[in-house]
């Protein structure tokens, strides 16, 4: 819980300790190309899927899966969080396991995060817009891809505006993703992830550095997570009598008919 996690890191502190805490997607050279080409973010949508994995059945999909993708915008924004919006559904089990959170920054820029637990496939992607373009990555095949600008935007020259004055139209149409629009697909490292970190931590101990993700930053992420259960809890579904997660009827009978 968040009070445990402040607990963590106080004693940390007093101690003069260096505290790290497993995000480990931020050490996914996927994420870290998409960190060094977008930018500072307006709009971000992240979505992690995952089958049903039968356990962490005692949290929801929030903490088991949406806190990673908290932290990974929260890294991209580095502004605080000023408003947090959420709904989710129980589809196996008595927690959300399904949650929609947006999530409004200081700077402007907007999130949705979607984690899905009971999902039929997998699925870990990120996408940015920013003044650098649109780009989206795929954390899970690392790949990545962005549209950015291309000469004739940056020289002033607008699509539309070519259309209008008597361009030939099939041609600007051909040109869109060529002369306007660059589509970028950089290469991305084969690093694993989990020894990038573990190695991170190390350099952090010997050398003194800053941890990639120190105390503070898991628990800026935690707290933002038990802000999007409490909004999942408090959500209004049907204008007044309905809230909290959605289930069906049947996943809202006593847990003693459930069993029957």
């Amino acid at each position: 819980c968040l009070d445990d996690g402040a607990a963590i890191v106080s004693a940390a502190r007093r101690a003069n300790l260096k505290l790290a805490v497993g995000h480990v997607e931020r050490f996914n050279p996927t994420f870290e190309t998409l960190s060094e080409l977008c930018g500072p973010p307006r709009y971000v949508r992240a979505e992690r899927l995952s089958p049903y994995a039968f356990r962490s059945t005692d949290i929801s999909a929030v903490h088991d899966l949406m806190v990673h993708d908290i932290e990974l915008v929260q890294h991209l924004d580095g502004t605080p969080v000023t408003r947090v919006e959420a709904l989710g559904s129980s589809l196996v089990g008595e927690l959300p396991d399904a949650v929609q959170a947006r999530l409004h920054f200081e700077s402007g820029c907007v999130a949705d995060v979607t984690a899905n637990r009971v999902s039929p496939e997998v699925r870990r992607t990120i996408q940015v817009w920013s003044e650098a373009g649109c780009t989206t990555a795929d954390l899970q095949t690392r790949t990545l891809t962005q549209y950015r600008p291309g000469p004739r935007i940056l020289s002033g020259e607008l699509p539309l505006a070519a259309a209008q004055s008597g361009g030939d139209v099939a041609e600007l149409k051909a040109a869109v993703f060529d002369g306007f629009f660059e589509k970028i697909t950089p290469p991305i490292g084969d690093a694993d992830a989990l020894t990038a970190e573990l190695a991170s931590f190390v350099e952090s101990v010997v050398t003194g550095v800053r941890p990639v993700v120190n105390g503070e930053d898991g628990l800026a992420a935690l707290a933002v997570a038990d802000r999007v259960v409490a909004a999942v809890e408090t959500h209004c579904w049907d204008g007044g009598s309905l809230r909290g997660p959605l289930a069906h009827p049947a996943m809202r009978a006593e847990p003693s008919r459930r069993a029957a």
